[in-house]
């Protein structure tokens, strides 16, 4: 939940993001060299691998996965996981080194490889037919789901609640929690968006007045309306 937390904060009250120079320049690979200007003793290491949203920092014994972003100023890189939040003061950052002070420890770091962006897969090639969707409203109202790929879970008791405007409620175990929704240019798809600024795509494989399948994440999901 702190996770879930950390991002919307850093959503909400920084939507220009104004180090993206700087955060461009953080992405990759990173290899601790030295720590207060002392080279390191044997058997400590220490590295960090670097994407928009992740950071991993590991040695020989751990690893640990966090979320991270800039301090407003640009003066700190903040890190959260479930565990813990760290701030590492931000002394210098260029296309080669990385200098941070955490818990008064200086730590230098050399890039050891440039961020490579994930290819992205083709979900409509993953999905044996689509259906297209003319016009948002006809998605409008309750939907129960009735079964994932051949498994009935129809007594599960999950729905959705397509309305108007973009807004969108799931009901998971009885408890409803908001989203945003919207029919993309392709009429072929949807884009969820949760309350966190984190979104995916569902595939419309079928779809009419009563009966909707959607495929998102390698399954099938059908809905009846209710």
């Amino acid at each position: 939940m702190r996770l879930i937390l950390f991002l919307a904060i850093i959503f909400f009250f920084n939507p220009l993001f104004a180090q993206n120079e700087s955060k461009d320049k953080l992405l990759g690979s990173w290899k601790l060299q030295s720590m207060d200007a002392k080279k390191l003793m044997p058997g400590i290491s220490m590295s960090l691998k670097v994407e928009p949203e992740t950071m991993i920092i590991s040695n020989d014994f751990d690893e640990i996965n966090c979320s991270w972003a800039f301090s407003n100023n640009g003066k700190y890189i903040y890190c959260s996981n479930d565990k813990s939040d760290e701030e590492w003061l931000l002394i210098e950052l260029s296309d080669t080194r990385l200098i941070v002070v955490d818990k008064g420890k200086k730590m230098e770091f050399l890039r050891t490889a440039a961020y490579k962006k994930p290819l992205q897969k083709d979900i409509f090639a993953e999905v044996n037919k689509t259906e297209t969707v003319d016009r948002e409203k006809l998605l409008l109202g309750d939907w129960n789901l009735v079964k994932i790929d051949s498994k009935d879970i129809s007594n599960a008791q999950y729905s959705l609640s397509f309305r108007p405007k973009g807004g969108i409620y799931y009901n998971f175990g009885g408890i409803p929690t908001p989203a945003s929704w919207a029919l993309n240019e392709d009429k072929k798809s949807l884009t969820i968006t949760a309350y966190n600024g984190l979104s995916e795509t569902w595939v419309i494989n079928s779809f009419d007045k009563d009966e909707l399948k959607i495929y998102v994440a390698g399954k099938y999901y059908f809905f009846t309306r209710s």
